[in-house]
């Protein structure tokens, strides 16, 4: 029975981005002291990427929304591994900065 929570919990929990769930399963067979630490850690995890590592990362004066930041970053986590956690901000600030070009030329185009 241990070996089938444990495959489970490893395909729900991929990315490591899925550590609330992790915990209720703990809790649910009885095991409350590593729940506590997996939710514990999970919340220090995650507070530590939104108020530390981001600001640094993509910087504090980006015109990024805080869900453009979170989706380019867990796409390109899933997409590219560990390189993806620079690498998706980067090709969404890319994709918004030519998006921003474009509707520049255009606007001056049909004038």
């Amino acid at each position: 029975m241990g070996y089938v929570n444990d495959s489970f919990i490893f395909i729900a929990d991929r990315q490591h981005s899925n550590l609330g769930a992790r915990a209720v399963i703990l809790l649910l067979q009885g095991q409350t002291l590593k729940a506590a630490i997996v939710f514990t850690v999970g919340i220090l995890v995650i507070g530590m990427t939104d108020n530390f590592l981001r600001p640094r990362l993509i910087g504090k004066d980006s015109k990024m929304s805080d869900y453009l930041v979170l989706v380019s970053t867990l796409g390109g986590l899933t997409w590219f591994s560990l390189t993806g956690f620079v690498l998706g901000p980067i090709i969404a600030a890319l994709f918004v900065t030519c998006w921003e070009i474009m509707g520049k030329y255009n606007k001056t185009s049909n004038m």
